[in-house]
């Protein structure tokens, strides 16, 4: 499953159409709960590109910014193995806060950070995360 998430969040981060070259009547339902999430397509459907915002030699990270602040991340793991990813809050463009609430697109899992964005991420998979700062955060 991560190669159909890694495919799929990289699709909804750029915003592109979506060509399936197979029998939609005949998919299996796990290939259809992922064609379903409804919090990827809705960063699919905002038609904004995403940009690189950090390539490593073992990872790379997209984002971009959604009407009202939030953030679209996804952590990506070019590796045969799982990889520790991170990135901090400033480099995706969020304002400065001591708090960042982050869910995750895939799991529906929210988590809150104090800076920094990480993820465990599996071989070849992401972590994709819609992300804004916790109010009750926010530096003054």
């Amino acid at each position: 499953m991560p190669g159909r998430q890694t495919v799929l969040s990289l699709w909804s981060l750029a915003a592109s159409p979506l060509i399936l070259g197979s029998n939609l009547t005949r998919l299996c339902p796990a290939d259809l709960k992922l064609l379903r999430n409804k919090g990827v397509l809705a960063v699919e459907q905002d038609g904004i590109d995403a940009h690189l915002v950090v390539s490593g030699r073992t990872s790379k990270v997209v984002a971009k910014t959604e009407p009202g602040g939030t953030v679209a991340a996804g952590l990506f793991n070019t590796t045969a193995s799982p990889e520790s990813i991170s990135v901090t809050a400033s480099a995706l463009g969020l304002p400065a806060s001591g708090r960042y609430r982050l869910v995750n697109l895939w799991t529906h899992r929210t988590t809150r950070s104090h800076g920094a964005i990480r993820a465990r991420v599996p071989a070849h998979g992401v972590a994709y995360f819609e992300i804004r700062a916790d109010p009750a955060g926010t530096v003054r």
